[in-house]
Order: structure tokens, then sequence, then C-alpha cells
């Protein structure tokens, strides 16, 4: 489902975002570190989420249609974030994301990042509510992807709520927090555009 590019087209396209990828730049610039070289790895990680946007979003419909019986809504965003990167140090990763969304809150979510200065690709599948992560190999197939789904599904669909909303929401407040507290650059902080 994800198709290659030549290189001559992967070129091509790597120039036509490269003006909106430098804005982009700037924008969490404002926020984040950014580097000389991030407006080239945004528009890599563009031309790749574009090769696998039809694997993922087919696979998301799919879900959506057999297992939500079509409730869920599917979104997608471009961000970056601070997170753990080589040798326990943190970096800024440049990430687009499509998430599933149904019900109370609960949903799936495959995440595409990469952090510049190591040019290497990171895929995750999340389950929103329950806050579990499983990675995925890259390159990214498409019987691991729709492993990470199925785990991702079953977790969010069997998870009991043992806490209220408001407590929920009080120690998602004191985790971000007690991480905000100890970075000076606002940790896992997501900008969506």
């Amino acid at each position: 489902m994800s198709e290659e590019i030549s290189w001559i087209e992967r070129a091509k396209k790597l120039v036509e975002y490269h003006e909106e990828a430098q804005d982009f730049v700037r924008r969490v610039g404002k926020q984040l570190p950014t580097g000389p070289s991030d407006a080239l790895a945004v528009s890599e990680l563009w031309v790749e989420a574009d090769r696998l946007d039809d694997m993922i979003c087919s696979l998301l419909d799919e879900m959506n249609t057999g297992l939500v019986d079509g409730n869920a809504k599917l979104d997608t965003t471009r961000g970056a974030s601070v997170r753990p990167a080589s040798f326990e140090e943190e970096a800024v990763f440049y990430e687009c994301s499509w998430a599933l969304q149904w019900g109370d809150s609960r949903g799936v979510l495959v995440n595409l990042a990469v952090e510049p200065g190591a040019r290497s690709y990171e895929v995750n599948v999340h389950a929103i509510k329950s806050e579990e992560t499983r990675s995925i190999r890259y390159p990214v197939t498409e019987p691991d992807l729709k492993e990470g789904l199925i785990n991702a599904y079953v977790i969010e669909t069997t998870r009991e709520d043992s806490m209220s909303q408001e407590d929920s929401d009080a120690s998602l407040q004191q985790k971000f927090r007690q991480s905000h507290e100890e970075l000076p650059y606002r940790p896992g902080l997501h900008l969506k555009t």
C-alpha cells in the first residue's frame, strides 16, 4: 500500500516542501530549540508521511468501519516535541500523527517522527487514553502496523477506568508540572499546525 517514489520525484517533492518546512521550523523555533538542517529533515519527514499516508489511513478507516461502527474521527497533525533521544539526552523531534478517536476519548494514534541530528525515523502506535505505546520497526510494513493497531485497540477497549476523569486530569497535570520544572524548555510540548 505504501508506494515507493523514484529518487527524482523524491528530490522534486523535497524542493516543493522546502519553503513550507522552513516556515514550520521558524514557528517551532519560537518555543523549542531548532537547528540549521531542521527544514530538510522536516521536508524528508513529510515526503515519508506522504508515502505512508494511504496505508495508515486505509487501516484506520478499516478499524473505524469494522471495530467502532463508523463512530470514530480521523485526524492528522504535524508537530514537534521534546523527548528522550540517544544517551538519555533530550532532543527536538518533528512528527506526523494519524489519530482515530471514539467514545470517551479512546483511540489509537500512529506517530512518525524524526530527530534532525540522527535522521532516523521512529514509528510508534499509541493507545491514547491508556497512554500505552508500542514501537514499530522502520521501515514500516503493513503486518507490523496492523499488529500495533490491534494491540492499541485491545488496550483501549478493555481498559478499566480505575479513577474518575477529574482524578485522571489532575494526575496528568501533576506529571506535566513535574517534567516542566525539571527541564528549561517545556518537555512534551506538542505543537500542532
